[in-house]
């Protein structure tokens, strides 16, 4: 009951609602993306203050010795209470005490695969501040290590290096770093830069087979550097396949409704439509031509109406052989409508009663004319079982100026012909 250019439509708008959904789903991912990336970075900026102060101070014990050691340049420090609590420490290996005369401020820097031991102690000298190095491995220990280095001096004079050698698992343990994953639902990897290779480092991971390309990063300096991050485990943003979901199923919930809208309308339209239309000739009927004429005539236009009542139609109708009724009712129908065309109006107002409406002002001369021809037109004779039925049309004409004085000159007409004729009203 549509077209195809209304199915085209009805299509396009579900496509176009898929598209829109798939916009609205983007625009909403990218912008949850957005906020999320930069909820991770102020978290991720706090977490990295607070690892960096935990390493700097929380396990900083060589600050401890510095006071003593300033005042007591030339004490025995392993005899000292401070040295035995450091040293009672779980993570705590052992406390170094280089002199200034032990640590060698000259050497090669540290090489992949060739560690300077050196390397440390010189670097805590040249940056005169505390350094954390590592992890590394070293001979002397069976685990890695961090190296806590602080440089002391008295009168800006060196007095010497005091290196705390820690677990380094056990710190980064204790780091509490597993709190990203188990409450904030992040993956999360800590990493740093091999002193011994010079390559990248996990020191800690919550799914080695995450992938890390797509996360937020944030980093500090022990003086090595240390990179801290995440992704959530889910992955950025949201799915826009529930959006899209509900955006296309809308679009066809809209066409649909459409599509039932329109199939009503259509059917209102043909109902109207066979309420003005003869089914038998398609000619309008009586109610069919007065609404025509009022909607398309002004009320003064000037026009000629031939009245054609086709005496003994029906009963020769009747007579003929059912096989033959449809191909004469046919070229009956034909007949007349050569006249449908132009500015003129065929029009069915009772079984045998038809009008044609001519919209212009015929004279004498001119109505006989098309009398006559409609006369010949019409005429015929039919011989069915002996008998000769002969088709004599009866035509009238009158001029009519007011589109309202049509159907009181119709049923004028009408009453002279003697048929039974209703009225059919209309509010015009």
């Amino acid at each position: 009951m549509i077209n195809r250019l209304e199915k085209y439509f009805f299509v396009g708008l579900i496509i176009v609602c898929f598209l829109l959904s798939l916009l609205v789903g983007f625009q909403l991912d990218s912008h949850y993306t957005k906020v999320q990336k930069n909820n991770a970075k102020a978290l991720l900026t706090s977490y990295c203050e607070l690892i960096e102060d935990k390493l700097k101070s929380v396990y900083n014990y060589t600050d401890q010795f510095s006071g003593y050691i300033q005042s007591n340049p030339q004490a025995d420090i392993k005899s000292t209470p401070i040295y035995k609590e450091i040293m009672a420490k779980e993570e705590v290996m052992d406390i170094i005490i280089k002199t200034k005369e032990q640590v060698k401020l000259s050497g090669s820097s540290a090489k992949a695969g060739n560690l300077d031991k050196d390397y440390p102690y010189r670097l805590a000298v040249l940056r005169k501040e505390l350094i954390t190095y590592g992890p590394i491995k070293h001979d002397s220990y069976d685990k890695d290590i961090l190296i806590s280095i602080l440089p002391i001096y008295h009168n800006n004079e060196l007095i010497c290096c005091v290196a705390i050698i820690l677990d380094a698992q056990q710190i980064i343990d204790q780091l509490d770093i597993d709190i990203l994953s188990q409450n904030l639902d992040y993956d999360y990897q800590l990493w740093t830069v091999s002193a011994e290779t010079g390559h990248k480092l996990v020191l800690a991971t919550s799914n080695e087979k995450a992938d890390y390309l797509n996360v937020v990063e944030e980093s500090f300096e022990m003086p090595a550097k240390w990179s801290l991050l995440v992704k959530p485990k889910t992955n950025w943003g949201i799915s826009i396949w529930p959006i899209v979901f509900v955006g296309t199923l809308m679009g066809i919930f809209i066409a649909r409704l459409l599509y039932l809208h329109l199939i009503s309308k259509k059917e209102k339209e043909e109902l109207a439509y066979f309420e003005r239309i003869d089914r038998e000739t398609q000619f309008l009927n009586l109610y069919g031509l007065l609404e025509h004429l009022q909607k398309n005539l002004s009320q003064n236009t000037e026009m000629t109406i031939f009245i054609v009542e086709t005496i003994h139609a029906h009963k020769i109708y009747n007579m003929l052989d059912v096989n033959l009724r449809d191909e004469w009712t046919n070229n009956f129908i034909l007949t007349l409508k050569k006249y449908a065309k132009n500015k003129t109006v065929v029009a069915r107002i009772q079984e045998s009663m038809f009008a044609i409406v001519y919209e212009e002002y015929f004279d004498e001369k001119q109505i006989l004319d098309i009398q006559r021809e409609l006369e010949i037109d019409i005429i015929q004779s039919v011989i069915i079982d002996d008998t000769r039925m002969t088709l004599q049309p009866v035509i009238k004409y009158f001029h009519c100026t007011q589109v309202t004085n049509i159907e009181k000159k119709l049923l004028r007409y009408k009453k002279r012909f003697g048929n039974n004729y209703k009225q059919v009203y209309l509010n015009i």
